[in-house]
């Protein structure tokens, strides 16, 4: 609900929602219901063979003003981060992003690159996981959201976090 408000509120011209397969249908019809008529064309991308995604990408590089939607799963996000990067995004959503928790992980790695392309800086992530099992894995989505405020993991911790170091290297304790 919270980001069809979005969509709703700012627009958009291409607009990347990267979620759980289960979500979506849920996507897809919150497009439909804020846009009954004449609304974005909407390429959902579950098991599209490589071929129909490239020409997926394509139509969506396309420097016309059509809106544009692509529904994808965190795991298309790692497989085709380089066609994902070269679209220039008005607006890219994570939903269920608790995909983007672990910092070495690929799904991190290629979301930094896909959210470098987008143009004018609405990124929004949505969960309700990384809380529950620390703060600290926020840092993914800080980085992402504001790369130059969250560069580094280790400061960012420093900052936020007290951190006990051990001879196996530093537990995470809790806030400061």
């Amino acid at each position: 609900r919270a980001g069809s408000e979005l969509i709703a509120r700012f627009g958009f011209r291409r607009l990347l929602i990267v979620c759980t397969r289960r979500s979506f249908h849920k996507w897809e019809e919150a497009l439909h219901d804020l846009y009954p008529s004449n609304g974005p064309e909407i390429f959902v991308l579950d098991n599209k063979p490589a071929a129909k995604r490239k020409i997926i990408w394509s139509l969506m590089k396309a420097k016309d003003d059509a809106p544009r939607v692509v529904i994808c799963s965190w795991g298309l996000v790692r497989q085709d981060k380089a066609a994902m990067a070269d679209v220039k995004w008005s607006t890219l959503i994570g939903d269920e992003s608790q995909a983007i928790a672990n910092p070495q992980a690929d799904t991190f790695k290629a979301m930094q690159r896909i959210c470098r392309s987008v143009s004018h800086n609405r990124t929004y992530f949505f969960t309700g996981t990384d809380m529950a099992k620390g703060g600290h894995n926020l840092w993914t989505h800080f980085n992402l959201l504001a790369p130059a405020s969250f560069g580094s993991y280790w400061k960012f911790l420093d900052a936020f976090f007290v951190i006990n170091e051990t001879q196996y290297g530093k537990d995470v304790l809790g806030l400061k």
